[in-house]
């Protein structure tokens, strides 16, 4: 009896336990949206400042990147920091607060992102890649001997790759690209302006981004995908395929996908009027739940051409969802569009010309995909400095909200970036 009770004790504290984790931020949704990144470790972190726009050198943001202990990046700088090779985070435990930076914020240019690590969370950084003699994604996620888990990828502006704007490869769990624009891919030689690829994953959520201007994959789901949530994300003008699973592959990985109230507004231009779009030769072993995703001025079930054209049969089709979902706040489609062009991106309340070059191509249903960034007028080289005012006891938690005092002052700062300086 004794032994019994026991047990049920530790299911109980188990279960009280998981359901009491602290979120990443307030508001994290997603597969990871409980790592504590900076956090999550006992070890506490150091708080490094980037001061210089250049790329190398004490106070550059590849110094910061570059440390090996637990740490949260702040910036008492804005504008574009361009890259003479591609950044690599190695490291773990590690948060890039672009919302510290003033105006117009941080943005990343000329190479690629690259995180090989864990516990990772990057907010209000501008990647835009543009066009150089390499050709790439602004950012890669992407495992090294299994490193690759519980990264998270928010509030960010992502544009003007020339591959994908964004590739996430053979990671292991935990990933979320979350309230994001996703736009203008930069297509030079024709083919590959494309959103997001994801290949060989385990667990990915894709959720409340805007997709705009991106011919194809938005996302390009495929491979071995053992847990793949896409939901409430909007994508405008895209051409041959929008949100598409399965490619270029006939092999028997399992692949689980559940995709749920995506909106999508198609351009004047685009060959393909679906939503979703199913390979013929996706995996032997794919099923996928569908449920709530819609296309402009149509009314059509879920699996109707129209809205989904499913090119590998009936035999993928699943009535009920076939994993547990993680923290997720699912917003109604009819409802999604407004929500999600208010929300995405680095700082939806202060955003910069591009972004809200991007929001309004949106609403007025105006703009194209682009073969140069400079076609719609290339990087704003706006520069500024600020002397940031940390918060003392940056890593008590004077109010018991489950946040320290320095993700508090940041997490006001997502928003705005308005701050008090000296």
């Amino acid at each position: 009896m004794k032994l019994r009770l026991f047990i049920l004790l530790l299911i109980f504290l188990t279960y009280t336990t998981a359901g009491m984790s602290q979120n990443a931020f307030p508001g994290a949704e997603g597969f990871g949206s409980d790592t504590r990144h900076a956090y999550q470790t006992e070890v506490r972190p150091k708080i490094l400042t980037v001061t210089t726009l250049k790329d190398g050198g004490i106070g550059s943001l590849r110094w910061a990147v570059n440390q090996n202990y637990p740490r949260i990046i702040i910036f008492e700088v804005s504008g574009v920091i361009k890259l003479y090779r591609d950044l690599y985070i190695r490291n773990p435990y590690i948060f890039i607060a672009g919302q510290s930076a003033p105006q117009p914020g941080v943005t990343i240019s000329n190479a690629t992102l690259f995180v090989h690590t864990h516990d990772v969370l990057i907010q209000n950084i501008k990647l835009r890649y543009g066009v150089n003699s390499r050709k790439q994604d602004c950012l890669t996620i992407a495992s090294v001997r299994d490193s690759s888990y519980n990264v998270i990828v928010d509030h960010c502006s992502i544009s003007w790759g020339m591959d994908e704007n964004i590739g996430i490869a053979a990671t292991q769990y935990g990933i979320t690209i979350s309230n994001c624009i996703i736009s203008e891919a930069i297509d030079t030689k024709g083919g590959n302006a494309y959103g997001l690829l994801a290949y060989d994953n385990g667990e990915l959520s894709v959720l409340k981004n805007l997709f705009v201007h991106n011919a194809d994959r938005n996302p390009l789901v495929k491979g071995e995908s053992l847990k793949t949530l896409v939901y409430n994300n909007v994508i405008y003008n895209s051409d041959t395929h929008c949100i598409y699973f399965g490619h270029r592959e006939n092999g028997n990985s399992l692949f689980q996908i559940v995709a749920l109230n995506n909106y999508y507004v198609p351009g004047i231009k685009n060959r393909n009027s679906n939503i979703i779009t199913f390979s013929e030769r996706i995996s032997e072993n794919a099923v996928a739940y569908l449920s709530g995703n819609q296309v402009k001025g149509k009314n059509k079930p879920q699996w109707q051409r129209g809205i989904t054209y499913n090119q590998a049969g009936e035999q993928i089709i699943a009535t009920s969802p076939m994993f547990h979902y993680p923290h997720m706040d699912l917003i109604p489609t009819d409802s999604l569009l407004n929500r999600v062009l208010a929300h995405c991106g680095a700082f939806p309340q202060n955003r910069d010309a591009i972004d809200e070059r991007i929001i309004k191509d949106v609403t007025q249903m105006t703009g194209k995909w682009i073969f140069h960034e400079d076609e719609v007028g290339g990087y704003i080289e706006q520069a500024a400095c600020h002397k940031l005012i940390i918060p003392d006891n940056p890593h008590d938690d004077d109010n018991n909200n489950g946040f320290t005092n320095i993700e508090d002052w940041l997490n006001s700062l997502i928003y705005t970036n308005n701050q008090t300086t000296k």
